[in-house]
């Protein structure tokens, strides 16, 4: 199921923070990358950006619908 050859690149740290901003999950979130869940939680130990986008997309997301519920 993995790629030969997972990378870590702006693109793929924008669109790991754009799915998890749409509400994926970091098990969706891996199978739409075509690895494992596991091999994700590996690489976002070795590599913080990652954390960082998902936590940054979740972020937005409740940015928005608090201020939807504001409105």
């Amino acid at each position: 199921m993995a790629l030969a050859k997972f990378k870590i690149n702006r693109k793929t740290i924008n669109l790991i923070e754009r799915k998890a901003g749409l509400g994926l999950t970091q098990e969706q979130i891996a199978h739409l990358l075509e690895i494992t869940p596991e091999t994700l939680s590996r690489k976002k130990q070795d590599h913080p950006e990652i954390g960082q986008a998902i936590s940054r997309g979740r972020a937005k997301t409740v940015g928005a619908l608090s201020s939807s519920l504001l409105e």
